[in-house]
């Protein structure tokens, strides 16, 4: 199983390796490491909810590499029926998700889905010479939210908004300005 692209750093404690087997236990979720943690502070985090079960994946000293979390002995996953409708307001875990839309409209990025459609707006002849420069700036607004929350998406969007829109307008400004000469 793939996991984080590095290794959590070996603890310098030689008595810790050479303790139980993994009393610390290294966590990472969606691509970030979490920190160590030992058993009980594990089972107390998924017993709260704290820490999802699905998706986390963990490594301690002697393990070649990541592993799902219910896979190290001694975790207990909690055995509850899943949930149907609205998520509890109990949880204090912050829910990320992407869009309902299943991450092709991306309705949570606004600068990118807007400057989606001014880009495209831009093919317009001459339209493209105020739409080509304000797409650009959506298209880099887009991009930066979505490296703040990437949970929001819309970074194929805010690429197509950069391209075209400035693509549309050096091309438009172009034949102006071979226009403009041409008329001399």
């Amino acid at each position: 199983m793939s996991g984080p692209s590095e290794q959590p750093p070996l603890p310098t404690n030689a008595a810790t390796v050479q303790g139980a087997a993994h009393s610390r236990i290294h966590l990472a979720l969606d691509g970030r490491q979490l920190g160590s943690f030992d058993i009980a502070q594990v089972n107390a985090k998924l017993r709260t909810g704290e820490l999802p079960a699905l998706g986390t994946l963990a490594w301690y000293p002697g393990q070649r590499e990541w592993m799902a979390l219910d896979r190290i002995p001694g975790v207990h996953v909690p055995l509850t029926p899943p949930q149907f409708g609205e998520p509890s307001m109990q949880s204090s875990v912050p829910i990320a998700t992407g869009d309902a839309t299943g991450g092709i409209i991306p309705y949570k990025n606004p600068p990118a889905l807007i400057g989606y459609y001014v880009g495209i707006a831009s093919l317009i002849p001459v339209v493209g010479l105020v739409a080509g420069p304000i797409a650009v700036v959506l298209g880099i607004m887009g991009l930066i939210r979505r490296a703040k929350q990437p949970a929001i998406r819309g970074a194929a969007h805010a690429w197509v908004a950069m391209i075209v829109g400035g693509g549309s307008f050096i091309v438009q400004l172009t034949f102006t300005i071979l226009w403009l000469v041409a008329v001399r």
